[in-house]
């Protein structure tokens, strides 16, 4: 129905299948997401978003890290938020990360290397380089006012035969584009 209302609809459905094995799931888990995130930085021109959940699906290779890096050298804005949502019980952040680090050390490895990479990038490029832990478990990119992709509630997936599968939400809406700017910036 989205698709009818226009020669170049505003939205489009991406479907992604997760991969079964547990090696695979943290190198190819995110393979269509990793596309997109490619496209929007060799797309953007001015300023990329993007905000996801800390998980084990978040995982920042070297090549990707060299694009990000060649992305702000240009004078580019790069804005990263960094998920999390605390229950009564666990509202420290880094006490939730500690627990989660400790049974698996693969993972915390990863996160670490990560998250000592993103220090370095904002220490060499202060103006250009933004990192936040925000507390939310939103999922969006936004490159420039051009696109935007949501991730959609995993609570949808259960209905859906292949049970491995995530969707996300494509638009070049700009009303929806302005709104998760806003989200971000504010």
């Amino acid at each position: 129905q989205l698709e009818q209302r226009s020669d170049q609809p505003p939205y489009k459905l991406i479907f992604e299948l997760q991969a079964h094995s547990r090696e695979l799931e943290i190198k190819d888990s995110y393979s269509g997401s990793r596309q997109i995130l490619e496209e929007a930085l060799s797309s953007a021109k001015q300023r990329l978003i993007m905000v996801w959940p800390w998980s084990l699906d978040m995982h920042m290779d070297r090549s990707l890290m060299q694009k990000l890096e060649w992305f702000v050298k240009q004078g580019r804005q790069l804005d990263i938020g960094w998920c999390h949502i605390t229950s009564a019980e666990d509202d420290r952040f880094l006490s939730v990360i500690n627990r989660r680090w400790s049974f698996d050390p693969l993972h915390r490895r990863s996160m670490q290397r990560t998250l000592q990479y993103l220090l370095a990038l904002k220490r060499r490029y202060p103006n250009n380089f933004k990192f936040r832990v925000l507390g939310t478990i939103e999922n969006f990119l936004v490159a420039d006012q051009t696109f935007a992709v949501l991730g959609i509630e995993d609570r949808l997936t259960p209905i859906s035969s292949l049970k491995d599968i995530s969707l996300k939400l494509w638009t070049s809406d700009t009303a929806v584009i302005q709104q998760l700017i806003q989200t971000f910036d504010h």
